[in-house]
């Protein structure tokens, strides 16, 4: 119960989630101070209008303005058309945002919804012809609620220091997975329990990465910030072949099999403090190779034991093969910008 309660405190109570609460707070005060001073009617409104219209992205906030703008448009044809046919009745009223929910549905724009039933009501409720103040009115009060939530969205920073934090700690995470095993093939430790805590751990960093990337790459709102996005795919990739590796570790009988064990070993040892993307896999391309040319040249197994073991070191340089492709894949794919942006 208690390390439930606790880890509910971490993951809510962040300083990301008091900024963004803060953000809002300011936003739905600031609307509505200005709808006040304009004279606006239903200025309290205003901020309902900013509160729909804040989402935690540049994107995001871009995204729901633009179909504020053009699902407020056909709302106010709507209104008016049932307006001027049947009047200001309760019936009419039902009857346009029937219409309404219709066609935002259709357009699959049901987060607009909530603010055109507000403007549906305020062109209602005052029980009067459809004037030109009527129009105005919901116009302004829509324009400063959106014009606010996008002003407050650009405000934000984007966190390209918390990105490179998240690159940094998965690199060393695989890093060190990457030295263990090679003690451990090198018979200098044990096959360590607390690896798949590792491992977990590892899964860890990189989902919340993901998270982090994806809100860059949101806010930035260039292309070049997908870096971010396809560096944490990546490392998902790889994680799945650590954890294969280990698996074979474990198979593998190194006592009986010292030559494979090593050369395999020292494959990791050379990609071990060079993981990150700034160094280029052609550094690993001799130990590779020696290490091909070892398992290769072990003579071939006489029982079953030693097949076994023999061909799990080769299932252990296949994966440690692929952690070079998608090295080099990703690598390969990065524009001239994004590499003097975020590998120089």
């Amino acid at each position: 119960m208690a390390s439930s309660i606790k880890s509910w405190f971490k993951n809510h109570i962040t300083t990301d989630n008091l900024y963004y609460a803060i953000k809002i707070s300011i936003g739905i005060v600031l609307s509505i101070l200005i709808a006040e001073f304009l004279n606006i009617d239903f200025a309290p409104s205003t901020g309902v209008v900013t509160l729909l219209g804040i989402e935690s992205t540049r994107r995001g906030s871009l995204y729901t303005a633009r179909h504020r703008g053009i699902s407020f448009l056909y709302t106010l044809l709507i209104c008016y058309l049932v307006h001027d046919g049947i009047g200001t009745s309760t019936k009419a009223f039902a009857l346009a945002i029937s219409f309404v929910v219709i066609i935002s549905i259709f357009l699959g724009w049901f987060h607009t919804l909530s603010v055109n039933t507000v403007v549906a009501f305020h062109l209602f409720i005052m029980a009067e012809p459809f004037t030109i103040h009527l129009i105005v009115n919901e116009a302004l009060r829509v324009l400063i609620g959106v014009t606010i939530a996008l002003m407050l969205s650009w405000l934000i920073h984007p966190k390209i220091n918390k990105n490179m934090a998240a690159v940094n700690s998965v690199d060393e995470s695989i890093s060190q997975l990457l030295f263990t095993f090679c003690k451990i093939l090198k018979r200098e430790a044990p096959l360590n329990e607390d690896i798949p805590s590792r491992l977990e751990h590892l899964q860890h960093l990189i989902e919340d990465g993901s998270d982090l990337a994806f809100r860059y790459y949101n806010n930035v709102l260039e292309e070049h910030a997908r870096f971010f996005i396809d560096y944490m795919n990546m490392r998902g990739s790889e994680l799945e072949l650590l954890k294969h590796i280990h698996q074979q570790i474990s198979h593998m009988d190194i006592q009986n099999n010292p030559a494979s064990a090593d050369a395999l070993a020292s494959l990791m040892e050379e990609m071990a403090p060079t993981i990150s993307l700034k160094y280029s896999v052609k550094l690993w391309a001799d130990s590779y190779q020696e290490t091909a040319s070892v398992l290769d040249s072990t003579k071939l197994p006489g029982t079953r034991a030693e097949f076994l073991s023999q061909a799990t070191a080769y299932y252990i340089l296949q994966d440690l093969s692929e952690m070079i492709r998608l090295k080099h894949m990703l690598v390969s794919s990065l524009s001239k910008e994004q590499k003097e942006r975020y590998l120089s």
